[in-house]
């Protein structure tokens, strides 16, 4: 069998499990624009891109935030989570060293 060039990892699912935060920080930042909503109006986009996301938010609420001004709130409030919460997956810690002298790279859509 022929050596690998590389190696590459799905973010989500794989290496960290982001999906309950993105919830949370999209649930606050629509919080911000007079939007009130659970996770359940959330899980229909689950895997659809943002700008489907606040689309459909925006269509559900008769609201029309763009998604620069969606990203300018909810970037923060993820990006706070990402830091202070969001731990890798310590089986993926363990397999990305154990390939050390291979090239790596994490995809996501």
């Amino acid at each position: 069998m022929e050596r690998p060039l590389a190696y590459l990892f799905d973010l989500d699912g794989t290496i960290i499990d982001s999906e309950p935060w993105h919830k949370l920080a999209e649930i606050e930042a629509f919080a911000h624009f007079g939007i009130e909503l659970d996770e359940t109006v959330l899980n229909p986009y689950m895997g659809n891109t943002l700008p489907v996301l606040v689309a459909g938010i925006n269509s559900r609420f008769g609201k029309a935030i763009s998604v620069i001004e969606f990203l300018a709130v909810e970037q923060p409030i993820l990006q706070q989570y990402i830091e202070q919460e969001m731990h890798i997956f310590s089986d993926a810690l363990d397999l990305i060293s154990r390939l050390a002298e291979f090239n790596k790279a994490i995809v996501t859509s």
